[in-house]
């Protein structure tokens, strides 16, 4: 199974909140794990703003940041691109 985690859905992986556990249940049977390569930046604004209202501490910033630098090699990373956003979008609806 090839797994596709948006911004909200890969900051589980690194952050618990409610859907940590059933996202990393997920990752661990899929066979690749895709994401895009603008979650990359959305990921590390989560985690600041995390930081910013309590959640992590200064070093469980520094932690999660190091985890998604290692990890995000793993991950199949798509450009995304005009056409392939307009064709996802066509997709939706169908």
């Amino acid at each position: 199974m090839i797994v596709y985690l948006d911004t909200s859905a890969l900051v589980k992986l690194y952050v618990e909140e409610a859907g940590s556990a059933a996202i990393a249940t997920c990752v661990e049977r899929a066979t690749a794990v895709t994401t895009a390569r603008v979650t990359y930046a959305e990921a590390r604004a989560a985690f600041a703003r995390y930081r910013r209202e309590g959640g992590l501490t200064p070093a469980g910033l520094r932690q999660v940041v190091r985890d998604l630098d290692v990890e995000w090699g793993a991950y199949d990373v798509v450009e995304v691109h005009d056409p392939l956003v307009r064709r996802a979008g066509a997709l939706a609806e169908r």
